[in-house]
């Protein structure tokens, strides 16, 4: 459950730049995809509106094999944002979601039925933070899926340009109990927001709150999780980086892949450093993620992916 924006980008700083490419974007998108892209039955549940980009975009969700059935169509616009990838490896990103399509879900519009039999859910504090009653949503879905057997997964996924640090940590732990898989980015999620840099004490810190799994990202460091009495490093896979956006929802759609297909956890992290290793090398978002039969070859034999 997300919002996917509609996304303008260029390579040129955006006061200068004289033409955009269209795209789009989306963190719980981006994840779903991957997942699909290794055979993992993957839906999206959001809310699109009817404005000129709303066909584009559930045409461009259902090319990367993810099932758009459970999207809600609303009046309104959809989410978008423009982004310069500058040469110095810099960004510059506006967005331009406020009273979006995605910010008016409610817990009513949730398809309560189809929740009920989910294996796994999965969200991130990026979609509590779009509006209050998409806040609402995330718990009620949450705890529709907890209720009925389900598991869930979240990513932290803090935007400061969302809001303070201090209101999402208070959303994070909002639903932090009923949480299965926690996959957050260090430093720049548990920095902010519970004043830890460090990644193994990020996964023994929430190991400490009741999380049976932990996976703390940290890019070119590579990944650390802890579960049961259990801790392990997995060190970066990517032999050269093009375009590091994406790369952690690469790492937990592959992950959330593997645990559903029943790997254990050392084994899904594998696999799952290797698809983001794979992402960095490529330009995109969901568009420049790995197919299934490369991150076969990359795993060479060191994981029989499901």
């Amino acid at each position: 459950m997300g919002e996917c924006m509609v996304e303008l980008s260029t390579r040129e700083p955006l006061r200068q730049a004289p033409s955009f490419t269209r795209g789009f974007g989306g963190d719980a998108l981006n994840l779903a995809a991957m997942a699909a892209q290794l055979g993992t039955r993957a839906a999206y549940l959001t809310a699109v509106a009817d404005d000129p980009f709303g066909d584009y975009l559930l045409d461009g969700w259902r090319g990367t094999g993810v099932d758009v059935s459970l999207v809600r169509n609303v009046g309104g616009y959809n989410g978008l944002y423009l982004m310069a990838a500058l040469q110095t490896g810099e960004r510059e990103i506006i967005y331009y979601r406020e009273g979006s399509a995605a910010a008016r879900m409610t817990p009513e519009m949730l398809p309560t039925e189809a929740l009920r039999n989910v294996q796994l859910f999965h969200t991130s504090s990026i979609t509590q933070a779009i509006s209050e009653s998409s806040r609402k949503a995330v718990r009620a879905a949450i705890e529709t899926v907890k209720d009925t057997g389900g598991a869930v997964s979240y990513d932290v996924n803090y935007r400061r340009l969302l809001w303070e640090p201090a209101a999402a940590r208070a959303a994070v732990e909002e639903v932090l109990p009923l949480v299965d898989i926690l996959l957050p980015s260090v430093p720049e999620d548990t920095g902010p927001l519970f004043g830890l840099e460090d990644p193994a004490k990020v996964v023994d810190y929430f190991r400490a709150k009741g999380v049976p799994v932990v996976i703390a990202k940290a890019g070119p460091l590579g990944a650390w999780g802890g579960w049961e009495d259990e801790t392990r490093h997995w060190p970066p896979e990517a032999t050269k980086v093009v375009d590091a956006i994406g790369a952690g929802d690469a790492f937990c759609g592959a992950f959330l892949h593997g645990r559903l297909a029943g790997l254990g956890p050392e084994d899904c992290g594998t696999l799952a450093s290797v698809a983001a290793g794979l992402s960095v090398g490529q330009t995109g978002t969901a568009g420049g993620l790995p197919s299934r039969e490369a991150v076969v070859a990359a795993l060479a034999g060191r994981v029989e992916l499901p």
